[in-house]
């Protein structure tokens, strides 16, 4: 086992969240921490009095067989056995500190490594921990290089009982510490997550699932999401008891350990054999530049939508008819599939809605054709009559679809995508079209936004 000994400044350690992060991470790896936050932090408040050493420095001079001049009067929190024990020592410290933390150390104690995790204090810790599980991504690489199989021990650390490893040897190789999710409100390795297969969930697809945008680590109309789950989970008869702003919150942290500025959130409800489950995954954004100046290509989905479906206005876990769908148009060439209902009308994408226009005026397929009322097709809508443009919703046959001018779709994350072609016809995109004047308000829109943690129209 591996041993890692971490000195912390500031409220960094002594927050509950990073203590949590630190166990997680030694889960993860079979690994042992222990920490001193008073040693380091002594080297920076003693700095008018130039004799006092600090107790991370006068163990360790015991430890190397050196006996100081100075001592001090500091809990003895950072012991020799555990300087003489340790594989790495790595101090964590505000910038700020920087000059006074390297100053105060002897030279020769070339041990220590110096993290800077930016500026964090005891109530706003999470804002450093995307760079810190970065710097741990980089370490553990060095201390398991190896891939062969490690023995599975309880992991011990200075402030927590122990706990027994639930992870196999292989996964504790391969695993990292960005491979977290949050399941019933708290944040916890994926390994450590457990469903029965006897679910509901698991073998009927018994739920609902939302995706949310992020982006600058924000999630971005929670709101309509969480209400549109909220509406879908009391259809499905498994109440959502959860409280919102903590759910938000969840994503948030979450978007910051594994260091996800631009990307998804996935707030899963599904039923259980006695209530029901709540699980939130984030995921970096997978969309490019590129697609979106070349546009989306699209096929028309050989099965048909059905407009009198129970579960239309929600996203169920029953999702394969998309899935499917989506595989055959990309194993063709094509980005998205388009379905068409049992009418013959235009419906809806594989992952999105379907905006097209003619001679100037908006059109999109109505709620009544059997689609899912999307949340950026909604804001399109509204944002199309802040401009004044024409806008028509209806029941439209694909021969219309030929015929238009131009074409884009709609989801969450990739907010407006053109398209450039709809089976073999191409539409070319046009710098003053419609569909790029709407991309320019609504990233005007949630540019100018306030800043606070649910962004709305």
């Amino acid at each position: 086992m591996k041993r890692l000994l971490f000195l912390c400044t500031g409220n960094y350690y002594r927050s509950r969240f990073a203590e949590e992060y630190f166990n997680h991470f030694a889960r993860l790896h079979d690994l042992e921490w222990h920490a001193d936050s008073k040693g380091l932090a002594q080297d920076i408040h003693s700095i008018g009095n130039p004799g006092t050493m600090s107790h991370y420095a006068i163990e360790h001079l015991k430890a190397v067989g050196i006996t100081p001049r100075q001592s001090n009067r500091l809990p003895e929190t950072c012991r020799a056995s555990h300087l003489l024990e340790s594989d790495r020592h790595i101090a964590l410290y505000r910038p700020e500190h920087e000059p006074l933390v390297k100053k105060r150390f002897p030279q020769h104690l070339t041990l220590l490594e110096f993290w800077d995790i930016a500026d964090v204090n005891e109530a706003s810790p999470r804002h450093a921990l995307g760079r810190l599980a970065k710097q741990l991504d980089t370490l553990i690489k060095e201390l398991v290089p190896s891939k062969q199989e490690q023995p599975s021990r309880p992991i011990h650390s200075k402030r927590s009982a122990p706990q027994p490893l639930h992870i196999s040897p292989s996964q504790a190789t391969h695993s990292s510490p960005r491979d977290l999710i949050a399941f019933n409100g708290t944040i916890t390795p994926i390994q450590d997550i457990h469903i029965s297969p006897l679910s509901p969930g698991f073998r009927y697809g018994y739920g609902l699932f939302e995706t949310v945008k992020i982006a600058e680590g924000r999630p971005y109309y929670f709101k309509e999401h969480w209400e549109r789950l909220r509406r879908g989970s009391e259809q499905l008869g498994m109440a959502l008891h959860h409280d919102p702003t903590a759910i938000q919150k969840q994503c948030i942290e979450l978007a910051q350990i594994k260091a996800v500025d631009s990307g998804a959130a996935r707030i899963t409800h599904c039923k259980n054999e006695t209530s029901a489950d709540l699980l939130i995954t984030v995921e970096p954004q997978r969309y490019t530049p590129e697609q979106y100046h070349r546009g989306f290509k699209v096929n028309i989905a050989a099965t048909l939508r059905n407009p009198s479906a129970m579960v239309l206005n929600f996203k169920t876990l029953n999702y394969l008819e998309n899935i499917l769908a989506r595989e055959n148009a990309k194993h063709h060439g094509y980005d998205e599939a388009l379905f068409l209902n049992t009418s013959g009308h235009i419906c809806e994408g594989a992952a999105s809605n379907i905006f097209f226009a003619k001679d100037g005026t908006l059109y999109t397929p109505s709620l009544k054709c059997g689609l899912l009322p999307g949340i950026l097709r909604a804001k399109i809508i509204d944002l199309a009559i802040h401009l004044q443009l024409p806008l028509n919703t209806g029941a439209y046959p694909l021969d219309i679809l030929y015929e238009a001018d131009e074409i884009f779709l709609t989801n969450s994350i990739f907010s407006i995508m053109p398209v450039c072609q709809l089976n073999h016809q191409p539409f070319p995109p046009t710098q003053n079209s419609l569909t790029q004047q709407l991309m320019k308000a609504l990233q005007q829109r949630e540019n100018t936004a306030p800043s606070h943690t649910i962004r709305q129209s």
